[in-house]
């Protein structure tokens, strides 16, 4: 069995479990490539006659997605799922309300909101339009268009709450905050939200750093040294040195593997089931 291993940490976990080095090939996690490809016109066309473009991708799913998706269909456990949730519900009217107030004083930027794929637009629309009691602003989109890469290239500065895209925007250089104004327990908070140098909680201080992104520039040594272990090398190739890994492999390799029809069947039989 060949290993096409995202990080070098990974590919010493693979050999401390007896994995020969020469079957483990180190490529970076191929889809990275995405940031280096051109956005599309209709996603760059969002951020025409805006100075900045603010990129806010939620994770509000505990909110915005039936229950019995968690309880029933993940199965779990009732007393966790609701006090995650009550921290969500708690939180989505407090980032909608400090969003829409920062984007009504900065008309000159654009605030993208990109829900999480499971979560229902129309509740999260309703949310946001009830945020505040005014006409919502128009230098807010609510878009789920285009890959989430797209959007991280053409951002200023992203915004997360509680998402991994935080964690890819760091990889790339990106000018990102972690916004939680509603205190995150230890126990559910994610780890590496815990290497950031501040997470900001107040309205005011968010402001702050939209109104001046030039100058917030964190150190985050802790994180970045994270990101890069996590993801290991990010610089539009990995694609291209997958292919040419698995090239060499039909190349050069002598298969004798044996396929058994009846484990073939039961494998297939369980991944029809699970899916």
């Amino acid at each position: 069995v060949y290993h096409l291993s995202w990080t070098q940490n990974f590919a010493l976990d693979l050999k401390e479990n007896g994995v020969r080095e020469d079957f483990i090939k180190i490529c970076g996690n191929p889809r990275t490539d995405n940031y280096y490809l051109a956005p599309s016109s209709n996603i760059a066309a969002y951020k025409s006659g805006f100075t900045h473009l603010i990129f806010i991708p939620t994770s509000f799913s505990w909110a915005f997605v039936d229950e019995d998706y968690f309880l029933k269909n993940a199965k779990l456990d009732p007393e966790k799922f609701y006090s995650q949730k009550n921290i969500t519900v708690s939180t989505v009217p407090l980032i909608f309300k400090t969003i829409r107030n920062i984007a009504y004083d900065n008309p000159s930027k654009i605030f993208i909101l990109r829900p999480h794929p499971f979560e229902d637009m129309k509740p999260f629309t309703n949310a946001l339009v009830e945020s505040v009691k005014r006409p919502i602003e128009k230098n807010i989109k609510v878009i789920r268009e285009g890959n989430v890469y797209e959007w991280i290239r053409l951002s200023d500065l992203v915004i997360g709450w509680f998402t991994t895209v935080s964690l890819e925007a760091t990889l790339f250089n990106k000018r990102n905050v972690v916004y939680q104004p509603v205190t995150i327990p230890s126990s559910m908070q994610i780890d590496f939200i815990k290497m950031y140098d501040e997470i900001v909680q107040s309205d005011k201080r968010l402001h702050e750093i939209v109104n001046n992104i030039e100058q917030y520039n964190p150190v985050n040594s802790s994180l970045n040294e994270y990101v890069s272990s996590a993801f290991g090398i990010a610089d539009g190739c990995v694609n291209k040195r997958l292919a040419n890994e698995i090239n060499e492999i039909l190349l050069n390799a002598i298969f004798k593997q044996k396929i058994d029809i009846r484990y073939w069947l039961k494998i297939f039989v369980k991944s029809i089931t699970i899916d």
